[in-house]
């Protein structure tokens, strides 16, 4: 799977997520500093997805963040 994991992902599950085969992009790494929008425009672009598995049936026209503590979700834009 491809992820996209925002800057304050820890590196620690990164570099879990690579050791089991996926493709993760670190925004920490390579895109330090930008706007959600622009994380989401990069994520929408090269199809990668931020998951977590059976948190959630309403996943549908939202863009989430998932961190260690919480999912924060809002509408994606019209």
């Amino acid at each position: 799977m491809q992820f996209l994991a925002n800057e304050n992902m820890p590196m620690s599950v990164i570099l879990h997520l690579r050791a089991a085969g996926h493709d993760v992009l670190a925004a920490k790494e390579s895109m330090r500093g930008e706007t959600d929008n622009a994380i989401l425009a990069r994520a929408q672009a090269e199809l990668r997805m931020i998951e977590v598995l059976d948190s959630t049936t309403t996943w549908s026209g939202l863009f989430s963040v998932v961190d260690e503590r919480r999912i924060r979700s809002r509408p994606l834009p019209d």
